[in-house]
């Protein structure tokens, strides 16, 4: 598998299943009275989990994209081949690492943001490599 499809892949599938996450929120709401009530995360625990599960649904949607966009540029990139698969599989686990941290802080799981800071700067330096390897590639007209 190449390095641009393997990022395409995973990005449109993540986009998947984060979309489901975003329906099991929403069906929350509409069950959960409590939960629903609470809308501006201000107030008790429901609030800050509220507030982390919609965030780490929203980063997953995003990083799924930036995966899929990673997808199409990374092959036009002038990095080595060694470089190109250090950047794609940054991307990916920065995807993964990020919403995961973000729903353990929500539900109480203090550690987890570790996760969720090895996982941005997982994505800075996969998406720096990218634009640093696509600033000197060769461009056609």
């Amino acid at each position: 598998m190449s390095v641009g499809s393997r990022n395409g892949k995973f990005g449109w599938l993540w986009l998947g299943l984060f979309l489901i996450v975003g329906v099991g929120i929403e069906v929350t709401l509409v069950m959960n009275k409590d939960y629903a009530a609470n809308m501006s995360g201000a107030e008790g625990t429901i609030g800050f989990t509220r507030e982390l599960v919609r965030g780490a649904h929203t980063h997953g949607n995003l990083l799924a994209v930036i995966n899929i966009l990673f997808g199409l540029f990374i092959g036009k990139a002038s990095l080595s081949d060694g470089l190109k698969n250090v950047s794609s599989w940054l991307a990916i686990i920065a995807a993964v690492l990020m919403p995961i941290g973000m729903f353990g802080l929500g539900f109480g799981f203090t550690p987890a943001g570790g996760l969720t800071l090895l996982g941005a700067i997982s994505m800075i330096i996969a998406v720096l490599m990218l634009g640093f390897g696509n600033l000197g590639a060769n461009r056609e007209a």
